[in-house]
């Protein structure tokens, strides 16, 4: 059961009034949804408009789904919400201690237990932005009397350190798993990113140094964090398959025997799709499935070009890429837009992303031959999400 919010409007159709409830005008659906347990069944149950959802409204519409789902053939085993404070009132209602119960009998169906719980999901991304939120966790590791202090912090300090490598550790660890902004707040595979396998392994690795001992606190709190979802998060009663994922990014790039052309730095996708770019000597720019020898495309540049020196791909925008070669002469491999350095040669480059509320900031780091150092503000056009970005650039890659 869940609810979704709404504009608050009402709409005439087909001879009824929609949007209008005995409050005034709704501005939430409470819908009820079945899954089947052993098979792919599922479907719509109920959808009820409400002003505001109240414990009461829950128990009345989860008591007439329970017995109209029972009295037509359906075997109800669990009941699944996330965890608002409605929703744990509608729990703790159903307790006759007036707490949350681990099953209720069907009251339809008396030798029928109905397992009352929070979705998993819900609670593993609200383990992470607490973690976020409060930036500092203090918990007993189960079966042991060990406290782990988790601190968001060395999150990070550990984006920070490996920030601009072009083969990271942590390479999951991104800009937006470190400053979400309100809306990516909902999505899951932000805690996924932060709680994978290789984000602890890096934290352990540098952890083994001195000044960042602590860091290895903060992998104990994420590793356990991650083996509970794993361990709760499977359709199989009887097995589970634990997914054995190396601590390093097992990305081989092998030359084809006709292609000559060394690859001089490469980018690797960062929104968690299996994609890279290789920067060649030749001046051009190649894009890399990870499992893949063979480029799916090459962006060719003129027949003396200079090698690529340094090359990023933007955690913002995935169609940017920032390239710097030995003379960024404009036009060698169709450029958006060339930037000259007045200092002199520019011999490395390097991107630094930050928000600032809900905004996007990138600056961009320049070293020159003569050891003078810029920093430039890369303009919005380049650094703010356009709509559907990710799809398009996905489907292109799918027809090339």
């Amino acid at each position: 059961m869940d609810e979704v919010y709404t504009a608050r409007a009402v709409e005439l159709a087909g001879g009824r009034l929609y949007g209008e409830g005995k409050d005034g005008v709704t501005s939430t659906i409470f819908c009820t949804f079945i899954s089947s347990v052993a098979g792919s069944y599922e479907d719509i149950i109920s959808m009820s408009p409400v002003t505001s959802i109240t414990t009461s409204d829950i128990r009345n519409i989860f008591f007439t789904v329970l017995k109209t789902l029972t009295e037509i053939g359906f075997t109800v085993v669990s009941c699944t919400t996330d965890g608002h404070r409605t929703n744990q009132g509608f729990h703790n209602s159903l307790g006759e201690d007036g707490r949350h119960p681990e099953f209720i009998i069907n009251p339809y169906s008396p030798d029928a237990r109905v397992y009352t719980m929070f979705d998993t999901v819900h609670l593993y991304k609200n383990f992470f932005f607490n973690l976020l939120n409060k930036k500092t966790l203090i918990c007993q590791l189960p079966t042991t009397e060990t406290v782990v202090k988790a601190e968001y912090n060395h999150l990070q300090q550990l984006y920070r350190m490996e920030m601009g490598q072009d083969i990271k550790m942590a390479y999951r660890l991104t800009d937006r798993v470190i400053h979400p902004t309100t809306v990516e707040r909902v999505n899951v595979q932000l805690a996924v990113a932060a709680t994978h396998e290789t984000t602890v392994a890096a934290l352990r690795f540098y952890g083994q140094k001195e000044e960042h001992c602590n860091f290895r606190q903060t992998a104990d709190f994420l590793e356990m964090l991650k083996k509970w979802f794993s361990i709760v998060n499977t359709c199989r009663c009887r097995r589970a398959v634990w997914r054995c994922v190396p601590l390093y990014p097992s990305v081989r790039l092998s030359v084809p025997a006709d292609v000559s052309v060394p690859a001089r730095c490469l980018a690797l996708c960062p929104f968690e799709q299996p994609f890279l770019l290789a920067g060649g000597a030749d001046g051009s720019l190649r894009l890399h499935t990870t499992t893949g020898e063979r480029p799916l495309i090459t962006w060719n540049a003129a027949a003396d070009a200079a090698p690529v020196l340094a090359l990023h791909w933007s955690q913002h925008r995935p169609c940017v890429f920032f390239v710097l070669d030995a003379d960024s002469s404009a036009g060698d491999i169709f450029p958006a837009e060339t930037d000259q350095v007045q200092s002199g040669p520019v011999t490395a480059m390097d991107l630094s992303y930050s928000a600032d509320g809900d905004s996007r900031v990138t600056h961009l780091a320049v070293s020159t031959a003569d050891g003078a150092l810029e920093v430039h503000t890369v303009a919005e056009t380049y650094t703010h999400s356009q709509a559907g970005e990710l799809d398009q650039f996905l489907h292109y890659v799918r027809i090339i």
